[in-house]
This record gives structure tokens, sequence and C-alpha cells, in this order.
């Protein structure tokens, strides 16, 4: 039974490690480099680092932003945060990194394809990802944290939280 166990935990980590390289891949391959964001901690990362003209990079803000979310969360919401987001935050921190560095030619620049396609296939992939990370128990952190705090000591519901927050950083990519 324990076996058992440690092969189900095991499981879960692996798809939570493709999840996470399918949701920064969308970041590192199509939105980045096309200069586009969404909500959430990493397009407001995002925006930072195009907003600064790279002198704050993304990987930094990214991983700096979650650990002071990490504290937030376990100051006011308790020890409801498991490894499993720590890890998931601490991989995509890493490949936030790595992947641009090392992989560039994973980035889709293609004055050909239509922003609107980029458009929907980074979402698609981002999606795919945080959907993996999710149904294994993990989480990418970020903005759903706040969510969690929001709820908490007020009395909007997490995604109505989720959605005023990013929608509120989304926004300010036009800016």
């Amino acid at each position: 039974m324990k076996a058992k166990k440690v092969l189900n935990e095991l499981w879960d980590y692996i798809l939570m490690s493709v999840g996470t390289l399918i949701f920064v891949m969308a970041w590192t391959s199509f939105l980045i480099p096309n200069n586009l964001a969404s909500g959430g901690l990493t397009g407001l990362t995002t925006i930072l680092e195009y907003a600064t003209n790279g002198k704050i990079p993304m990987d930094f803000t990214y991983a700096l932003l979650n650990v002071v979310l990490l504290v937030a969360g376990f100051l006011f919401l308790g020890k409801a945060f498991g490894f499993k987001t720590i890890y998931v935050i601490a991989l995509s921190s890493f490949l936030f990194w790595l992947l641009p560095k090392y992989f560039p030619n994973l980035e889709v620049v293609d004055p050909n394809l239509d922003k609107i396609m980029i458009v929907l296939i980074g979402g698609a992939m981002e999606s795919v990802g945080i959907g993996m990370i999710l149904l294994r128990g993990g989480s990418t952190g970020g903005t759903d944290i706040v969510a969690m705090i929001l709820k908490k000591y007020t009395t909007m519901e997490i995604g109505a939280a989720i959605f005023a927050v990013d929608l509120l950083i989304a926004a300010s990519a036009f800016i």
C-alpha cells in the first residue's frame, strides 16, 4: 500500500513538472517574444520587464514576488500551502530563466503569424499547463494567493477575486 502511495505522489510530480514546462513554454515561446501579456503574476512580471526595457528581468521578479506572496499566504492563511505549490513556483522560476537563455530557438516570432493565433496558442498552452498542475494538487502561486487572502477577509469569492486581480493586471498591459 505504501509503494502505491509513493508511486501516486511521484506521478503527481511528473505531471506537475510537465504542466509547468507547458505553462512556461507558453510564455517564453509565444507571449513574451511577441510582447504580449495577460493577467496573473506572470503577466505583471512580464509588464514590469517590458516597462523597464529588460532591466528588471521577469524570471527574477516572478520568483521574488512569489516568495513574498507565499510568506503572506503562510501569515494570513496558515499552513494551507503545500510543498507542491512551492515546487511548482521553484520549477517555473528556474524554467523562466533557463528556456530563454539556453533554448532561444523555441521562441515563435513570425511576422506572417497573426497575433491572435499567437495569443490563442499561448493561452491554450498556459491553460493546459495550469490545468495539469491544479489537477495534481499544485498551484502556480501568484494571484491565487491574493484571491485566497481576499476571500478570507472579504465576502468576495475566489473566482471573482482572481478575475478582478487578473483583469486589473491585464488592463495595465495597455498602459
